[in-house]
């Protein structure tokens, strides 16, 4: 099969490198970092990979997951607490629950208590996710749907793994890339159509993703060793 001509993408690829630098945020990690932090009332917030909040505790508690992967523990003293992330608006005072927003991803899996999702933008009244639920979210808060991922599939970085159901071969890269030091351009538009399955090992992230690219036909070229281009 013939691969995409990575100059001929130029202009997608100029635009690609200007949109790939950081959030400013309260707390990150760095790629291949994991690290948590604790709020005023002594709850706990996990953080994988490549992860960036943002946090305020004037007024009504909230956090804003920017980006990454965050498991929320809460202290359990009936503190309201708010948690945005991309158009959607969260909202518990108890509990613990896993975010993930990476990779065109929005999912949500509550372990215990409950917690209302409702659109920031205003529209219908919440939806109230239980425990055991795991729901994705579309990116302006306004559907919550049922996800075919386990809880277990969604907390698997926490036991060194990652886990793919039916994930588009872009998205999958693009997850890996979080714990790589490089960014990840995909100029080869069919690897949105191909599908990855499976429960991997995260122990050497390089060597799975350069083995996804071979099954996908693709081929990378890494650019000062901070961008890796799939073509």
């Amino acid at each position: 099969l013939a691969h995409a001509d990575p100059a001929a993408e130029l202009p997608a690829l100029a635009v690609a490198l200007v949109l790939t630098g950081e959030q400013p945020a309260d707390y990150r990690t760095e790629p291949g970092e994991q690290g948590s932090f604790a709020l005023a009332d002594g709850s706990v917030v996990f953080m994988n990979t490549d992860t960036a909040i943002d946090v305020s505790e004037e007024g009504v508690r909230r956090l804003h997951l920017l980006e990454g992967e965050a498991d929320v523990i809460l202290a359990g003293g009936g503190v309201p607490l708010e948690v945005r992330v991309a158009g959607a608006e969260l909202r518990t005072s108890r509990g613990r629950f896993l975010l993930r927003k990476a990779a065109g991803a929005f999912a949500l899996a509550v372990l215990a208590a409950t917690v209302a999702v409702a659109r920031r933008a205003g529209g219908p009244l919440a939806t109230q996710v239980t425990a055991g639920e795991v729901v994705t979210l579309s990116e302006d808060g306004s559907a919550v749907s049922p996800s075919a991922l386990a809880i277990e599939d969604l907390a698997a970085w926490q036991e060194g793994a990652v886990v793919f159901d039916a994930t588009p071969l872009s998205q999958a890269l693009r997850q890996l890339s979080r714990y790589r030091g490089s960014r990840l351009v995909i100029l080869d538009r069919r690897l949105a159509e191909r599908e990855v399955a499976g429960r991997y090992s995260l122990e050497d992230p390089a060597a799975l993703m350069a083995r996804l690219v071979r099954e996908g036909e693709a081929e990378t070229l890494e650019l000062f060793g901070l961008y890796t281009l799939v073509y």
